[in-house]
């Protein structure tokens, strides 16, 4: 991939974005500059929804995906039309349009809260039953901290049906035909 010329955090923030689209579908998020074919450039016609991401879009139809190498300049004049809130606005439509990074975020936060809340329960309890001390305050904040974390992975899996309902309204396509014979 080559070296873009710009400002460290916009360079940050595109791999940090790019890295959760890999992490999310394992397609590689390449360079906004692409050669196309004429049939995927017909299917990306068929594309009716405000939130384009063609680099998502076009991993819905192909696989194969090839990288060119491009020279990167500095901006001769003016400025980028997208200013730091744009861009942070602009990735979250991202994330929260095409994956569901923030419900497998939300799913694991809740467990791990469900979890060390557990351990915290049964702490208690060992020290009410064998040393005989009193639970008062602890006792009710682990049993919140717990119904928390409960509530929250219940939740998670809600949206992760929520999330399949999205999916057939965006009309991802479940498989593509390539050639027809």
């Amino acid at each position: 991939t080559p070296k873009q010329k710009s400002p460290w955090l916009r360079r940050t923030g595109s791999k940090m974005l790019k890295s959760i689209f890999n992490w999310v579908d394992g397609a590689e998020v390449g360079s906004s500059f692409r050669y196309i074919s004429a049939s995927l450039k017909n299917k990306l016609n068929e594309q009716r929804h405000d939130q384009l991401f063609l680099n998502q879009v076009i991993h819905w139809y192909t696989d194969e995906v090839e990288k060119v190498e491009v020279d990167h300049q500095l901006r001769g004049e003016g400025r980028s039309g997208y200013s730091f809130i744009g861009l942070t606005a602009l990735a979250l439509k991202l994330i929260f349009f095409y994956t569901d990074f923030p419900l497998r975020l939300m799913s694991i936060v809740g467990l791990l809260i469900a979890a060390v809340c557990f351990g915290f329960g049964i702490y208690f309890i060992y020290e009410k039953l064998v040393i005989g001390t009193e639970a008062g305050f602890a006792s009710i904040i682990t049993a919140i901290f717990f119904a928390t974390g409960i509530i929250m992975v219940c939740l998670s899996v809600l949206g992760a049906y929520i999330s399949r309902i999205y999916s057939d309204r965006i009309k991802r396509p479940v498989y593509s035909v390539k050639t027809i014979l």
